[in-house]
């Protein structure tokens, strides 16, 4: 009985005080006020860590600029290599990396608290120009060619569906590729690139994440110190966003290759499409249709093309927003056994079709969004969550938001939104197709 009641007793005083406690405060990605010219600071604390991760985004990629595909890639490389030689150091007990994807240019630097120092000069570094020696700066060209063959020329459907995405974006700079092709990388020039570096990387066109046990007034202090008085340099507007989509046309492509695994079918389209309102509502609609697809719920694809209909064995599709007022959807499909391209492609579009006319049940709707609430619910104290939902947002041309607003646009997705769009995608009159097959030549 003893035992007991102070069992009971205890659960007592725990109770208490877990009330009188206050609560840890909700990590959330926030908007810092600083003494620089950096186009966005960004705070995303978390106590629950020893390790600090900063992220350093260029507002500027491949779509940007014209000429040999691959200069962004190709100044990443050099950039990394660049600004991770702090003072005679070459290597530190802190991790780097980097990424182009063709709207933004990323490095990313993690370590502990005394490395802070060494981190934050990494990002100064990355806006003075790279000084390197230049014999280093030319082989480095390989090394992409290195990466390109690695990522991109084992994989058949990587590589059509590079020339299928120029095809699709007509002129439009959108079209290009951040990793380019093997001859263009070896036309680079170390000069192409130190012109690229002028033109773009400005404390105007850089924003700076910030994640870890690091409150916002250190965050601040930190940042001023390091990057206040840097001249601002020009905003890039990324104009090549409002440029229109190409003219309507209907294309079919052949590829055949040795690398091929199974017969596959890539479809892209590209429709006129926007709310009427702001980027960020559409590109949570977009979000609901991309989840809609995906899945085996009335209006999705898998009962028409999988479950049912056995047209592929399995497939992927996104749903994406690469100019404003414009929407991209991009279907890579396994066949399934007796399917040809042909019956698989009139099905694709057979099923868009349908959807586009019944539009998204409400059971459907409701579903997508639990669905979606319980994953961010779930995700949303992690730093790389908030930090690619961040990133999302600038590849946009958006700034990122809140988690208190990202919920609050994902109640606001509505029925009608969702049949806007699916209607565009149905009736989109910009199409290509491409049949993979394996075999020799094209």
């Amino acid at each position: 009985m003893y035992d007991i009641l102070t069992f009971s007793r205890l659960r007592i005083v725990l109770l208490i005080s877990q009330l009188l406690w206050p609560f840890p405060a909700i990590a959330d990605l926030t908007l810092l006020k600083t003494n620089t010219n950096l186009h966005g600071v960004y705070l995303f604390e978390d106590n629950n860590t020893s390790v600090y991760r900063l992220q350093f985004v260029f507002i500027a990629g491949e779509a940007d600029i014209s000429g040999p595909e691959g200069v962004s890639h190709y100044l990443e490389h050099l950039m990394y290599a660049h600004a991770n030689r702090i003072g005679d150091n070459k290597f530190h007990g802190r991790t780097a990396n980097a990424t182009a994807n063709g709207v933004n240019t990323i490095y990313f630097v993690n370590g502990q608290r005394s490395e802070l120092d060494n981190m934050f000069s990494f990002g100064k570094n990355l806006l003075t120009p790279p000084d390197l020696d230049v014999k280093f700066m030319r082989d480095e060209r390989k090394v992409v060619l290195r990466e390109y063959d690695l990522k991109i020329g084992d994989y058949p459907d990587r590589r059509s569906t590079n020339e299928t995405w120029r095809l699709l974006m007509g002129e439009n700079t959108a079209g290009r590729s951040a990793i380019g092709t093997p001859a263009s990388i070896m036309s680079l020039s170390v000069e192409g690139a130190l012109k690229y570096h002028q033109q773009f990387y400005h404390p105007a066109n850089m924003v700076l994440l910030i994640s870890g046990p690091i409150s916002a007034k250190n965050a601040v202090e930190r940042v001023n110190n390091t990057f206040a008085g840097l001249p601002s340099g020009l905003s890039n507007p990324q104009s090549w966003r409002q440029k229109p989509g190409a003219a309507p046309f209907d294309s079919r492509r052949y590829v055949r290759d040795r690398n091929v695994r199974s017969k596959a079918v890539i479809y892209h389209s590209l429709a006129d499409w926007t709310l009427g309102g702001s980027k960020i509502d559409d590109y949570y609609t977009s979000k609901f249709v991309e989840a809609l697809f995906s899945s085996s719920l009335e209006g999705g694809l898998s009962r028409p093309l999988k479950t049912d209909q056995f047209v592929v064995s399995s497939f992927r599709s996104r749903v994406l927003i690469p100019l404003d007022g414009h929407v991209v959807f991009w279907f890579q499909g396994s066949l399934d056994e007796g399917i040809t391209s042909d019956i698989a492609i009139a099905s694709i579009r057979a099923a868009l079709a349908d959807i586009a006319v019944s539009g998204i049940s409400e059971k459907s709707l409701e579903r997508i969004r639990r669905r979606i609430l319980k994953k961010e619910s779930r995700l949303r104290d992690e730093q790389k969550h908030a930090f690619n939902r961040a990133v999302n947002s600038l590849m946009l041309g958006f700034e990122p938001n809140s988690y208190e607003d990202h919920v609050r646009r994902i109640n606001a997705v509505s029925k009608a939104n969702i049949d806007s769009l699916l209607k565009a995608i149905g009736s989109a009159s910009r199409t290509i197709s491409t049949s993979l097959d394996k075999g020799t030549g094209q």
